[in-house]
């Protein structure tokens, strides 16, 4: 009798090619094939025996373990089998605990798959490191396709950046113009058709006796995050990299101004940007591929936005534990509504990263691979970065902040204390209440956007110029009263100059020339008719000398 075997992969590129391999083998039926978030959405039938899963989702670094429990909640007969990326042995057992039955690497042959399956269905587990007997997956065999397929990617990349050369040709003919935007149409559809499709390299496992293992108190947490070190010209992925490079390290707020992410453990503040990093990378990359115009983007830039926020929060807080979005996402509009709709030139970054366009700055449009263009667009994807992130710290402080073991884990040792953080809550909101009715209007009417940008491992900001004219317009109430007084400030203050400065001058004449002048002649008087007082004293005395005998 067939074993009923159920893929669940967010890749449906994969999970279609590994169904139908399996598909062909006369012990194996796959009875269905679903995406992480569809699984537990309807019911599967009949029950599989084997349920192959990819549990990591493409934002996150760990497995989502609140939705393995749920399906060996849901499928108690069925046998799980994780076919993921590779897992170090601390998170293989945590695995094995759990009662899964085995895990195999990404890129693993076909018919090593086909001999696990069958022992699990013997009832058989299959962990590479919690036993000396577990086989080691060779990887020679698939190490020459994969070395291939990156040679590839690098060549596409190449091509990718001539014709960004050529299309950033002013004077190119509408006919040129068409030609050049179909090749990056190919070259963008190729190199995402690899990516996909290309095999995950299995590293060897180390053979480790149970013994020497224990389950750790946490998950483990990203130690060694991956840095480009490709040589490569001036071009939109500079912009990534440079970014990347930067939160390697904890980040210092140097400003004044008290961000969210400052309440995070050095590791939890690192975690938390590389999740937002590797959402916004892969957001861009997935537009790039639908090859949307520049009115799609404008339409859609504050659902980009905003979907990027929601994967980033999940994945953040999966990787905690945390598994109740409903509060969460109930804040989705009022967080997008303050926060994320806020972001300055956003339009102008998602044009220049998706679409290759040039930048403005000043007035003056710059090429897409300008050093000027490279430099704005990093403050400008940083700020981006950066406000995603507290984003989904304000969503953890407004339902989380009380959960002490999510607090131990990602707080600042003196945030743990109810006081700290109930004072640190306090900052945030003020901050929030002064920017809504005092600095975003003051900045409004000044033309100005205030920015977040990393520099030397420390977070900065700079204000930059921009027309914000249909925003002053639209200003109200107390916000609208700020405007005025700056104005009447600005109108009224040479004037006031002018008054004091002419009183100042008359104050200081009078003071002088009268009352000084009149003081001088009364106190010249006083010496006078001192002067006259001794000598007459004098000439009495002389007199009165004369007359003795």
């Amino acid at each position: 009798m067939p074993v009923n075997l159920l893929v669940v992969d967010d890749d449906p590129i994969f999970r279609l090619g590994l169904a139908e391999a399996l598909n062909r083998r006369e012990n194996f039926t796959v009875i269905g094939q679903e995406s992480l978030g569809t699984i537990l959405s309807r019911s599967i039938a009949p029950v599989p025996d084997i349920l192959l899963i990819d549990p990591i989702p493409h934002l996150s670094m760990l497995p989502d373990w609140p939705l393995l429990a749920e399906i060996q909640r849901v499928y108690p007969l069925a046998k799980i089998l994780l076919i993921t990326l590779p897992l170090d042995a601390n998170t293989e057992l945590f695995g094995q605990r759990m009662g899964l039955s085995g895990y195999i690497p990404k890129g693993t042959s076909l018919e090593e798959i086909l001999r696990i399956l069958t022992s699990i269905g013997r009832g058989e587990s299959h962990w590479l490191s919690l036993s000396v007997l577990a086989p080691l997956v060779p990887t020679q065999k698939s190490h020459w396709l994969i070395e291939t397929a990156r040679s590839g990617l690098a060549q596409i990349d190449d091509n990718i950046e001539d014709v960004l050369d050529k299309l950033s040709q002013s004077r190119l003919s509408g006919f040129d113009r068409f030609y050049w935007r179909g090749r990056k149409r190919e070259l963008s559809a190729a190199a995402w058709l690899i990516k996909k499709l290309l095999p995950v390299p299995v590293m060897e496992a180390q053979i480790i006796g149970k013994t020497n293992l224990a389950l750790p108190e946490n998950l483990p947490m990203i130690k060694d995050l991956p840095i480009y070190t490709r040589s490569r010209p001036l071009t939109s992925s500079v912009v990534f990299e440079d970014t990347l490079a930067q939160i390697q390290s904890g980040l210092t707020n140097v400003t004044d101004v008290p961000l969210e992410i400052d309440i995070l453990q050095t590791s939890a503040q690192r975690e938390l940007l590389y999740i937002t990093f590797n959402g916004i990378k892969q957001a861009i990359d997935d537009l790039r591929f639908l090859e949307l115009s520049k009115q799609e983007i404008s339409i859609r830039e504050n659902l980009i936005v905003g979907d990027i926020w929601e994967k980033v929060t999940r994945s953040f807080l999966e990787n905690y534990f945390i598994s109740n979005f409903e509060a969460i996402f109930y804040e989705k509009q009022v967080i997008q509504e303050q926060l994320l709709t806020k972001i300055p030139f956003i339009t102008d970054l998602l044009n220049y990263l998706i679409l290759g366009d040039n930048l403005t700055i000043d007035g003056v449009d710059y090429v897409y691979n300008a050093p000027e263009t490279i430099e704005r667009a990093k403050i400008l994807l940083q700020n981006l970065l950066n406000t995603i992130a507290n984003g989904v710290m304000v969503a953890v402080l407004n339902n989380f902040s009380n959960v002490e073991s999510l607090k131990v884990k990602l707080f600042k040792p003196e945030f743990v204390f109810t006081r700290k953080l109930t004072e640190f809550r306090n900052i945030l909101s003020w901050k929030y209440t002064q920017e809504k009715y005092i600095l975003e209007p003051k900045l409004i009417f000044e033309s100005q956007e205030r920015l977040f940008y990393y520099e030397n491992y420390q977070i900065k900001n700079l204000l930059l110029y921009t027309s914000r004219e249909q925003e002053l317009k639209q200003l109200s109430g107390l916000r609208w009263l700020v405007t005025i007084a700056l104005e009447l400030r600005d109108a009224l203050s040479p004037r006031f100059r002018a008054i004091f400065s002419v009183v100042g001058n008359g104050l200081v004449y009078f003071l002088i020339q009268v009352i000084g002048r009149g003081i001088g002649l009364i106190g010249r008087g006083i010496l006078q008719g001192v002067g006259n007082g001794l000598g007459k004293t004098t000439m009495d005395n002389r007199s009165s000398s004369d007359k003795m005998p």
